[in-house]
């Protein structure tokens, strides 16, 4: 606490979500893609993988990009995202 207190006096800024995620409810959405059409490839994005890492209070989750050619080319690439989870100041708020 006392290191983000230090970035704000300094004049940084410091975002606080709103929201504590739930790994569980994340994880009933593997697999599940979201799709569109784009100069005629049907492209997606979906979730493949949830972590969650308790020491580090750290949510890690796998997500892949596919974009399908009107051939049939498909291409995918897979990003991991971490949030890190401030769960200490939620208790206590």
């Amino acid at each position: 606490m006392e290191a983000i207190i230090g970035k704000v006096e300094h004049g940084w800024v410091v975002l606080f979500d709103l929201e504590v995620p739930k790994p569980g409810d994340l994880r009933r959405s593997i697999g599940k893609f979201k799709e569109t059409q784009h100069e005629g490839c049907r492209v997606g994005v979906g979730m493949t993988q949830v972590d969650w890492h308790d020491k580090d209070s750290e949510l890690i989750i796998q997500r892949r990009y596919e974009r399908v050619s009107p051939e049939g080319q498909v291409g995918s690439v897979d990003r991991d995202w971490s949030r890190k989870v401030w769960l200490g100041l939620v208790e206590s708020y």
